[in-house]
């Protein structure tokens, strides 16, 4: 069962995911949706399809996926949750590299294995970090507003 504090910490954690997909800008594609993906099982899962059903990004309709088929989803966004494998997330990375897909993790430590974004909590707050070398890699740009709110580690 979730406790009270773990629906609060995922559902600011969706916020943040929706938010950033609004600073972050993606090369020009042709899908009909903007797919955020969850890797796996997560409590960020249903916050984040609360969102999806009354907004949009980059003027399209948001859609969530969970789990990855051999890494063949295609989606703009990956949230990668903390309770995958170090290994896994270097092979996410690995196979996400050179793609526009913005990978986001939720463990520290993941930005040195080349996530995009990792959230963090500190002292009961939710911050996060940015990988801008990682971003260019993927042909991703974060606006400069982004960039200012990222916490150093």
């Amino acid at each position: 069962m979730k406790s009270d504090e773990q629906v609060e910490e995922y559902t600011a954690k969706a916020a943040f995911v929706y938010h950033f997909t609004k600073f972050v800008h993606w090369p020009e594609y042709d899908h009909p949706e903007f797919k955020i993906t969850v890797f796996s099982e997560s409590p960020i899962i249903e916050p984040l399809k609360k969102i999806a059903k009354n907004k949009y990004t980059q003027d399209k309709k948001i859609k969530v996926l969970v789990g990855l088929e051999n890494y063949s989803a295609d989606c703009q966004v990956l949230f990668v949750p903390k309770d995958v494998s170090v290994s896994k997330v270097n092979e996410i990375v690995e196979f996400y590299s050179n793609k526009p897909t913005l990978i986001i993790s939720e463990r520290r430590g993941m930005l040195e294995q080349g996530v995009d974004i990792n959230l963090l909590v500190r002292k009961n707050k939710i911050r996060f970090e940015i990988n801008t070398q990682s971003l260019k890699t993927s042909g991703l740009n974060a606006s400069s507003q982004l960039l200012k709110l990222a916490v150093n580690k």
